[in-house]
């Protein structure tokens, strides 16, 4: 049998400890959730690209939709943070100022979906 995979919960407590030893990047667009020219194996990150860290054990422009459980895993912890944030501020522009913001907000999120379990 695989192993099981983490909570969603799980997922977005790695993600905030990534960033608070790695590093925050603030992204401009999109599908720019790390620091590319980093010469680090383990570069400064958005909150996204360490949610696909935690995930995929690496920093990833942005998962494409496949049918895995990984995936599944990433829309599950995509989705908790979001509806965090949406609840936070209900103008759907949250956008979290700076790193202890965004490592705050994943861990407020991952304890929000546990509670809701």
């Amino acid at each position: 049998m695989p192993p099981a995979l983490p909570t969603p919960a799980q997922i977005l407590r790695t993600a905030a400890d990534y960033l608070q030893r790695h590093g925050y990047h603030h992204p401009t667009h999109a599908r720019d959730n790390y620091q590319p020219w980093s010469r680090s194996t383990r570069p400064p990150a958005s909150d996204v690209g360490a949610i696909t860290w935690a995930i995929y054990g690496h920093c990833i422009a942005l998962p494409e939709p496949e049918p895995t459980g990984q995936f599944r895993l990433y829309r599950q912890a995509i989705n908790a943070y979001v509806d965090h944030l949406e609840r936070f501020d209900d103008t759907g522009l949250c956008d979290p100022d700076t790193d202890l913001d965004v490592i705050h907000h994943l861990r407020t999120a991952a304890d929000e979906w546990e509670a809701t379990r």
